[in-house]
C-alpha cells in the first residue's frame, strides 16, 4: 500500500496534491521603449510547464477564501542528485529522503544531526 493515491478529475484538489505537467504563467520583467518616457518597465508573460505541489490550505480552497493558489515546484531526488554531486550515493539520498540521520544545508554539507 502506498502513502499516496492517484485521484481522478472529479476529485477536488487540496493542500499537498501533486500536479505533474502543470501549465503556469511566469512573469518576466522587460524594459520597454516608449516615446513618452525614457525608461518604462513592464511584464511579459511566458508559459512554462512544471511539476508542482499545492501549498494553499485545503479549507481555503474548498471555501473559496483565496484568489490565488500557492504552488511549489518539485522534482525527484534522483533528478536533484544529478545537479548536486553530494547526493549521488544511494545512502546519502535515502538519508535525505527519510531525514532521521541527516540535515541538508544547500550551502554546506550533509552532516549528522545533533541530538
Amino acid at each position: 500500500m502506498s502513502w499516496y493515491e492517484v485521484i481522478d478529475g472529479s476529485s477536488t484538489l487540496g493542500q499537498g496534491d501533486i500536479i505533474p505537467g502543470c501549465e503556469l504563467m511566469q512573469p518576466v520583467p522587460v524594459q520597454l521603449e516608449s516615446p513618452d518616457y525614457e525608461d518604462v518597465s513592464g511584464v511579459k508573460v511566458e508559459f512554462v510547464t512544471a511539476d508542482v505541489v499545492i501549498m494553499t490550505q485545503s479549507c481555503d480552497l474548498e471555501n473559496d477564501n483565496v484568489e490565488n493558489v500557492v504552488l511549489c515546484p518539485i522534482q525527484t531526488i534522483a533528478k536533484f542528485a544529478l545537479a548536486e554531486p553530494r547526493l549521488r550515493g544511494d545512502l546519502r539520498r535515502e538519508s535525505l529522503k527519510y531525514g532521521p540521520d541527516m540535515d541538508w544545508d544547500p550551502d554546506g554539507e550533509l552532516a549528522p544531526r545533533d541530538e
